[in-house]
């Protein structure tokens, strides 16, 4: 039987995070209750965006890892606060049960105008992409430093999101594998997709059919799924180009997510079964019979980890989870129902290894519908394997003590105020400040000093007021 997981995502934690007198802040509070939310209805994993360039108007609302010289993104300099909040926002998932998956670059934010706020296209060292050789110094000391920022809490890295390009097979072999496998860590997932229909891209014969038929290379693949299902116009086709069109339907291996795999492979050997290690993921699944699920289920092996997302998904059923395009499209997200469905088809088919099912929100603010999502998820793999996710209702909701930004206080005995006490997520923490050493102060006590004749002098004017009482801790 396949290990089930409930995932969540795809975000940089954003909505808990604003710029507070010039300081990145987490609202710890809100991070919680959502979290704890989120964790109650069977999330086991959260994965995470480097960073959010989606929703800014300049570099100095993104919220990532770089420092700012000169009104650009400079790669050499740490933004400290985005390792501090981002280590907040993994303890408090972390207490609540839930991994938290960090990716390690995203190929989405180098493109369109997103990209305008985009650290690894603008910035003073004159790197365009992360794709860039010029660039791998830079994303190496980016893993290494999350590793040791990170370290002992319980975090796994991803390749990256939705790198689906040639090049990305290149950062993986020569930065990211290499800096992981230096300090003892192997791949979460892979930065490339299962994308179906990639192959007709990259093969010129295959392509010069699609063509020629008004066909992408996804009709193409849902086409000849089978050779049961073979349309009227594969029939149109000559013997060979009939062998052209199913070898390349039936290739799971032209593909960049493919020569990731094998990098992975080599550089680990023996030293563990991979396929039972790193996930493979698919995005933009909607319903049980999208091509993503069928072909991955029937083209891998049962023992492989793979991860299926409706990351991207518009062509869902959701009655809360949209969002409304600059064309007046509807965008929505699977229901409840359909995530149901896709679970139940992949836990009936497929026998061993791991299977991440991920829900990523639209409206990320809207909690009742993502615990909503979340739940259903979970029901599924109950209704198929007899249990519920392992955070299945086992925390108790978050009780605070107080609110951020709330201080406890204490009057000394000089009259001095200090803070004893500041709100930190909703715990009080004791500052540390304690009140100066009270003083003794009296008439008596110029008796105790070295020269007598001059204390008697000087206790004889105190005494009528002449002279001001002597504390002791002036000695």
């Amino acid at each position: 039987m396949i290990t089930p997981y409930n995932g969540f995502g795809l975000s940089s934690g954003r909505q808990f995070i604003s710029k507070i007198n010039g300081k990145w802040t987490l609202d710890a509070i809100t991070c919680e209750n959502y979290t704890w939310q989120i964790s109650y209805d069977g999330c086991d994993i959260w994965r995470d965006l480097p960073w959010s360039v989606w929703g800014v108007s300049n570099i100095e609302d993104v919220f990532c890892a770089f420092g700012i010289t000169g009104g650009q993104f400079d790669l050499s300099k740490w933004n400290q606060e985005w390792f501090d909040v981002t280590k907040q926002k993994i303890i408090i998932r972390n207490l609540k049960g839930i991994r938290h998956h960090q990716e390690l670059t995203c190929a989405n934010e180098l493109n369109g105008d997103e990209s305008a706020y985009s650290p690894w296209v603008h910035n003073i060292q004159g790197i365009k992409s992360f794709y860039e050789a010029a660039a791998d110094v830079y994303l190496k000391a980016f893993i290494e430093k999350c590793i040791v920022e990170f370290a002992g809490l319980d975090v796994v890295y991803g390749q990256g999101n939705e790198c689906n390009d040639w090049r990305m097979v290149r950062v993986c072999k020569d930065v990211i594998n290499p800096t992981l496998k230096a300090h003892g860590l192997v791949p979460f997932s892979y930065a490339g997709t299962f994308k179906p229909f990639f192959p007709f891209k990259y093969d010129a014969p295959a392509r010069e059919i699609v063509q020629r038929f008004g066909l992408t290379g996804k009709d193409l693949m849902r086409d000849c799924r089978t050779v049961r299902d073979t349309p009227a116009w594969f029939n149109t086709l000559t013997p060979d180009e009939k062998e052209i069109i199913l070898t390349v339907a039936n290739s799971t291996t032209a593909s960049p997510l493919h020569e990731m795999k094998k990098d992975v492979g080599y550089l680990w050997g023996a030293e563990s079964n991979i396929e039972e290690i790193v996930f493979k993921p698919a995005h933009h699944c909607s319903n049980a019979e999208d091509e993503q699920i069928i072909l991955m289920l029937r083209y891998d092996s049962d023992d492989t980890n793979i991860t299926l997302s409706d990351d991207g998904a518009f062509d869902g059923h959701s009655e809360c989870d949209w969002n409304l395009g600059t064309n007046g499209k509807m965008y929505k997200r699977p229901s409840g129902d359909e995530w149901k469905g896709m679970v139940t088809k992949v836990i009936n088919t497929k026998k061993l290894g791991s299977v991440i099912f991920e829900h990523t929100p639209e409206k990320q603010d809207n909690l009742d519908c993502q615990a909503g999502t979340v739940a259903a998820i979970s029901e599924a793999i109950f209704a198929r394997t007899g249990k519920y996710p392992e955070n299945w209702q086992k925390y108790p909701k978050p009780v605070f003590e107080c609110n951020t930004g709330e201080t406890k206080t204490q009057i000394c005995g000089d009259g001095s105020t200090i803070v004893t006490h500041t709100c930190e997520g909703g715990r009080w923490v004791e500052t540390g400040n304690v009140c100066p050493n009270p003083q003794t102060c009296k008439c008596i006590y110029y008796l105790n000093i070295h020269d007598s004749w001059f204390g008697i002098g000087n206790f004889i004017k105190c005494i009528f007021g002449a002279k001001e009482k002597y504390c002791k801790d002036r000695e």
